[in-house]
């Protein structure tokens, strides 16, 4: 039977709130606590309000809702009037029957009438008694009964320990702060709630779950409904899973909210601790999972999210929205809500969506805000005020408190003034605000003034102890300021404060970016940056390189952390004064390979990465200081497209064997880090499979990778694709013994031939679990369906595996009527192979014998000698899975027949196919003495990677060990193939425009004689490219091996007269002076000036006729097209295209090369994690560099 999540009975404690009443107020809460491991319970104290609360309207809906009220009896509880009404209005409900009554004899006082009337619990007063516990027992012991009689839901037995709750405190973040500031003004919308509930309930009756947003710009109340939403949820007893994402959620928004939501629902449904205690980069698995468990549970649940569309846009440009799955299951329903933007667009991409759009706050709701507010108007300026602020609920609010704040009477000429003034800008509501701050100068200037720019420039939410750092200010004067700024402010359920909208941050700092020097209301764009160098100094300490390090002092610790996540942002936004520094912390290494350290899939160190090349791509430099920068530009954006695109080289297979050699908290986060959906897939996949071979332990991570490849799988376009992988996805199901999953991923597939082989797998499954009924049933559909089918190569393998079944089956006649229908000798000889290996298992070997005779007659039908040999390692392979010592040597005989065969046919795939053989075998000399004969290729370390498999399943781990060692680095290399085709870019152009110098030195750079050679070969192309005339002398060139050789060879050839025709390179090292050096300054060549066909001397003569260059237009144009191209490149394919672009610019500054090429080391050695990495050794950034078009000096 579904329920609806749990039903909890809501308890009232009320009590005094003296001192002395406090003690058995804790001592009756711990038997609250107690009885809630035994019963679904919540409990409200009559003096624990929320911030934010209005207290009176608060403690009487808790007391509303209350169907056990609990009286804490004593002197002070008796003189206290609330107290004594509220016990009147108690009994009263109990005589009703809405609630039952227990007062709690806590402390000997003269009772009232109306307590005299009652049974007190227990009858003698707890503070009397010897053993207070014993009296305590009693009590609980009452509790308990009075619950049992209301019918509280039992818990069911708690999966948390105390312990593991106190390790999911931290990770839940209180809702209730925020929900009751979000409800202060909050009035009518009963028609916006209800059809907002109507939406709920038809995503929950619906065959799959699925996403309501709700959408409106910003002010216009989403988060209030929201809020009133959970906080009626809460009423009828439901324990709520809620997140309101801050204004500045930070880098870290993401992780925070999935944590929020999963430590929630662990502790909500008593689930294992291990969904909420994953790593960052599984988070995202561990959703898709335990929403999977609620689902078998048959739990419905709805989870709420406002402000999805204030997460942190992702190093794409995005915000990532990818850990939401795209298939809810039955009963789960996400209610979000944001703003019509791109955020709502990317959401839409493959979910099950459906929007409400929150229409304006009605005029009648508006009537009523100022009704609730004591504010009196003339309906004509009703109508005017709404139609003026066009229903905008934020904007009404503030119009409301305004007159409110003005006190009685409310005249209709000040009610004119004030709409006069917001009329064109709404915005300025927020402005009395600030002038009633500023009544008093010295407070304002000293205290709320820094307190709110703080908060303006603050990447996140900051509690008090990280305000009084920033600031100095002591605990007493901190607390004045903030109660001071009150309304302007917002605290979470972190305690930590933010401006309370959106809206105000906009109107404090200016509405449009701070680089378009608009002003704000309370700073300037200049003085945004001054307040965003100071954080950077609070973050940095005196040692930046301390952040990194734990404080056992809390503050310190926050501050450590804020500045981890912040630092180098506010060192971009302090503005061009700041930026050395950033560039000395990105420069040096150490910053970024701590924050890897910590965000192991490169997320974060990504986005400082693009504000370290916005910073160094400023199009504000001078050309002079944007070329000493461009080597930086370069250095930032190679390594932050390395880190984007770091999985997408790795084989899958490479992510099984990481998950067998016990890495796979890594191989998990470098799937997720693959942007090709289809390889991410493939690398699930190869999670999911190895994790199906793991002992019990493994089960719930092999859960969450099944249930994330699967989700992948269903949002594919591409039905043949999608047909494939899902049949990956059920075999992997298979052999993890969960036949329930295999078919339903095998329904789901549409091409007929693919599903017919998943279910004849089931088939084989089952059959090996002695399920012959179910067996019978798939081979009678499969045998139906391929009748009615035309003969095609595909028909014969699975008619062949049919009469396999058969025979396993007790069917001999209707095998062999199967296999009539196999017409290919191939498929015939395995079918023979296979039944053998079913007799050899059986141990007879006689009839085994047979078959394997019968197979090999078959093959002599068989033309292709590689398929021939295929089909004998295929039978070695059985032969060794079988195992015994008669079967190992007979397989050991058939590979000594064909090695030679083998070898001799210079097929590298039988080769490597061979290797494997032996390695089952467990002849790793033979398998070193194939290895030499290969070639290093793709191909050769995905049969390494196999290798190691084969290793760790004979439990030579050690071996396997070894063996990743070796290939782990061209693994790496393939993930991070970027060298050679950057290089070759370099070297092409500096070849063409004849900087010889530069040249050698990249050639040099590379340590390896071959890729030497390469480089080499790639500068003679781009010579002989513009010459083909002399190709045939040209060809000389590419066998030189020697720069001095090479030098000589053209000098020789070009003094000597032989040179036409052959395009030279400029050699500006042997030309110091005279013409020759002025062309090089220029930045022209002598392949500019001498078509091929003419002696050097006219080359020398039209040189000295050309007008006096002048390429700073050119050079100008060049560096801003690469600026532009190098800040926005994001992927490793985009950088290596936009590195051809050098081409342009090269010709002009030769010398850029060097720096270039020292950038690519810089990345080289960060990438393979030398220490210390080399300095760029670039220009630190000018005192005074050129201004924008504004005339300002702020970052873009």
């Amino acid at each position: 039977m579904t329920t609806t999540g749990v039903a909890a009975l809501p308890v009232f404690l009320s009590w005094s709130g003296s001192t002395q009443d406090q003690l058995w107020r804790n001592r009756i809460y711990d038997c609250l606590e107690r009885l809630q491991t035994r019963y679904q319970i919540t409990c409200y104290d009559a003096h624990a309000i929320p911030p934010g609360q209005e207290r009176e309207s608060y403690r009487r809906d808790c007391f509303e809702r209350a169907r056990l009220i609990i009286l804490i009896i004593s002197p002070d509880f008796l003189k206290e009037k609330s107290c004594l009404r509220e016990a009147e209005e108690a009994l009263k409900k109990q005589q009703q029957g809405r609630a039952r009554l227990v007062p709690i004899n806590a402390r000997e006082a003269y009772l009232s009438e109306t307590i005299k009337s009652l049974q007190l619990v227990p009858a003698k007063p707890l503070k009397s008694w010897k053993n207070s516990d014993a009296g305590l027992k009693e009590v609980e012991a009452q509790l308990a009964t009075v619950l049992e009689e209301l019918g509280a839901i039992p818990s069911e037995q708690p999966a948390l320990t105390p312990q593991e709750r106190e390790r999911l405190r931290p990770l839940i973040i209180d809702w209730h702060v925020v929900a009751q500031q979000r409800l202060s003004h909050f009035v009518g919308r009963e028609q916006e709630l209800n059809a907002v509930r109507q939406h709920i309930a038809a995503l929950q009756e619906q065959e799959q779950g699925g996403y309501l947003a709700v959408t409106a710009p910003a002010g216009e109340g989403k988060s209030s409904l929201i809020a009133r939403l959970i906080v009626e949820e809460e009423q009828r007893g439901q324990k709520v899973i809620a997140y309101f994402l801050p204004g500045q959620p930070g880098p870290d928004g993401q992780i925070d909210l999935l944590r929020h939501i999963l430590a929630s629902l662990v502790d909500k449904h008593q689930l294992p601790i291990s969904y909420a205690t994953v790593g960052r980069d599984e988070l995202r698995l561990a959703l898709r999972s335990i929403l999977a468990e609620l689902a078998r549970k048959g739990l419905r649940e709805v989870i709420y999210i406002d402000g999805l569309d204030q997460l942190a846009a992702g190093p794409n440009g995005e915000r990532d929205l990818s850990w939401l799955p795209e298939r809810l299951p039955q009963g789960i329903v996400f209610v979000i809500g944001l703003r019509p933007d791109d955020t709502l667009h990317h959401l839409k991409r493959g979910r099950r969506l459906s929007e409400y759009q929150l229409p304006h706050l009605s005029q009648s709701d508006f009537g009523a805000l100022l009704k609730r507010q004591q504010v009196q108007l003339p309906t004509d300026q009703i109508a005017r005020s709404y139609r003026i602020l066009q229903g905008h609920a934020l904007y009404l609010s503030l119009l409301t408190n305004e007159l409110a704040q003005r006190g009685e009477p409310i005249s209709p000429a000040l009610v004119e003034e004030v709409l006069r003034r917001i009329e064109n800008n709404p915005a300025d509501l927020f402005g009395s605000a600030l002038e009633r701050l500023k009544h008093d100068p010295a407070l304002w200037e000293k205290l709320l003034y820094p307190l709110l720019a703080v908060l303006v420039v603050a990447q996140e939410p900051l509690n008090e102890g990280q305000l009084r750092s920033i600031l100095g200010l002591t605990h007493e004067r901190c607390q004045v300021g903030l109660e001071r700024l009150g309304g302007l402010l917002t605290r979470d359920g972190q305690e930590r404060y933010e401006l309370y909208h959106l809206k105000l941050r906009e109107y404090l700092q200016g509405e449009s970016q701070p680089d378009q020097g608009k002003p704000g209301a309370l700073l300037a764009p200049d003085e945004v940056a001054v307040w965003h160098s100071r954080l950077a100094d609070w973050c940095a300490g005196e040692d930046p390189a301390v952040i990194w390090q734990d404080s056992y002092e809390p503050r310190e610790q926050g501050r450590r952390q804020y500045a981890q996540r912040h630092l180098i942002r506010h060192l971009y936004l302090g503005g061009l004064s700041q930026w050395s520094r950033l560039f000395s912390l990105l420069d040096l290494g150490h910053y970024s390979r701590q924050k890897l350290q910590i965000d192991t899939g490169g997320r974060a160190l990504v986005l400082d990465l693009d504000l370290g090349r916005r910073a160094a791509g400023w199009e504000g430099w001078s050309p002079t200081e944007a070329l000493a920068q461009l080597p930086r530009l370069w250095a930032y954006t190679l390594l932050r497209c390395l880190l984007a695109s770091k999985a997408n080289g790795y084989p899958p297979e490479a992510f099984r064997l990481l998950v067998a050699l016990g890495d796979t908290t890594k191989a998990r986060e470098l799937a997720a880090l693959v942007t090709e959906p289809r390889w991410r897939i493939e690398a699930l996949l190869s999670v999911t499979c190895q994790l199906a071979q793991q002992e019990g332990a493994r089960r719930n991570e092999w859960l969450q990778t099944y249930s994330a490849a699967e989700d992948e799988i269903a949002a594919l376009e591409n039905q043949d694709l999608k047909d494939s992988l899902s049949a990956k996805l059920a075999l992997i199901a298979l052999n993890a013994g969960d036949q329930r999953r295999a078919s339903q991923v095998a329904d789901q597939i549409a091409d007929a031939f693919q599903r017919t082989a998943v279910r004849l797998s089931l088939a084989e499954s089952w059959l090996t679990a002695g399920e012959t009924e179910a067996a019978q049933e798939i081979l009678d559909e499969a045998c139906q369906l391929l009748l009615s089918a035309a003969h095609l190569a595909e028909t014969d393998a699975l008619w062949s595996r049919c009469a396999l079944l058969f025979w396993r089956l007790g069917q001999p006649q209707r095998a062999e009527e199967a296999l009539r229908h196999v017409q290919d000798a191939l498929q015939r000889a395995r079918h023979h192979l296979a039944l053998g290996c079913l007799y050899a298992a059986q141990d007879r070997q006689e009839q085994a014998g047979q078959e394997w005779e019968a197979m090999r007659r078959e093959l002599r039908a068989v033309k292709s000698p590689e398929r021939k040999i295929e089909v004998w390692l295929e039978l070695v392979e059985r032969l060794l899975q079988l195992g015994g010592t008669g079967l190992a040597e007979k397989a050991r005989a058939i590979l000594d027949r064909l090695e030679q065969q083998i070898l001799q046919n210079n097929n590298r795939q039988l080769w490597s196919k061979l290797m494997l053989a032996w390695a089952r075998a467990g002849n790793w000399e033979k398998v070193a003495q194939i290895e030499s004969r290969l070639i290093w290729s793709r191909q050769h370390l995905l049969i390494s990677i196999e290798l190691a498999l084969i290793a760790l399943e004979s439990g030579e781990r050690l071996r396997a060990y070894q063996i990743w060692q070796r290939i782990q680095p061209d693994i790496e290399l393939l993930a991070e193939s970027w060298r050679w085709p950057i290089l070759s870019e370099l070297v092409k152009t500096l070849a063409a425009v004849g900087a010889w110098e530069e040249l050698q030195a990249v050639i040099d750079s590379r340590r390896s004689p071959v890729e030497q050679d390469r480089l080499w070969q790639e500068a003679c192309k781009s010579l002989r490219e513009r010459s083909p005339q002399q190709r045939p002398k040209e060809g000389a060139l590419s066998k030189l091996r020697r720069w001095q050789e090479a030098k000589q060879w053209l000098r020789s050839r070009l003094l000597t007269g032989e040179g036409r025709g052959i395009r030279p390179l400029f050699a500006q090292s042997e030309q110091s002076s005279g013409t020759a050096a002025g062309l090089a300054a220029s930045g022209l060549s002598m392949p500019s000036l001498w078509n091929g066909n003419q002696p050097l001397s006219e080359a020398e003569k039209k040189a000295q006729s050309l007008p006096a260059p002048e390429p700073q237009g050119q050079l100008a144009e060049h560096l801003r097209q690469l600026q532009r191209a190098w800040r926005e490149a994001r992927a490793i394919n985009e950088a290596r295209k936009h590195f051809a672009l050098i081409s342009g610019l090269l010709p002009l500054t030769p010398k850029l090369a060097t720096g270039l090429l020292r950038a690519c080391e810089w990345v080289e050695n960060f990438v393979q994690g030398q220490k210390p990495l080399p300095a760029l050794n670039f220009p630190e950034p000018p005192e005074r560099p050129t201004p924008g078009p504004d005339g300002s000096y702020q970052p873009h």
